[in-house]
């Protein structure tokens, strides 16, 4: 079972944090979650590619942090908005985890893609609390 706490890790600064893109950021969470949510190959390949930009910038790890959780909600979203698509959305929330700066925030998103693969999509909330362990 995910427990709150578990939640807030993967998602919770999506509602109150304002992490701007690296200015060279191309791919929107909006492009995300419409490819995860058709079920399109193309969702694994735009997250892969939003982590290469992410990981390319100067953020720092609060932010970095921040940024993986929105990008995971943007997933979740597919999958909520589109149960058939919950094993695409998992693989794309495995690659999200794998590219965690923060072990625990990485083991997380692998929780909730077990979560969301099973079709518990809705159960995941995005509670505000911090994407990330403290330092």
């Amino acid at each position: 079972m995910i427990t709150t706490a578990t939640r807030a890790l993967v998602l919770g600064a999506i509602p109150f944090m304002s992490i701007s893109a690296p200015a060279h950021a191309q791919v929107s969470t909006a492009a995300i979650t419409a490819a995860c949510e058709v079920q399109s190959a193309d969702c694994q390949l735009l997250v892969q590619q939003a982590i290469a930009e992410l990981q390319a910038s100067e953020l720092s790890d609060a932010e970095y942090g921040a940024a993986l959780a929105r990008l995971s909600a943007s997933v979740v979203q597919a999958a909520r908005n589109s149960p058939a698509s919950a094993s695409v959305a998992a693989a794309a929330l495995r690659d999200v985890a794998a590219a965690a700066r923060d072990e625990d925030q990485g083991q997380a998103v692998l929780q909730v893609a077990d979560v969301v693969e099973a079709g518990g999509a809705d159960d995941v909330d995005t509670v505000p609390l911090p994407p990330a362990s403290p330092a």
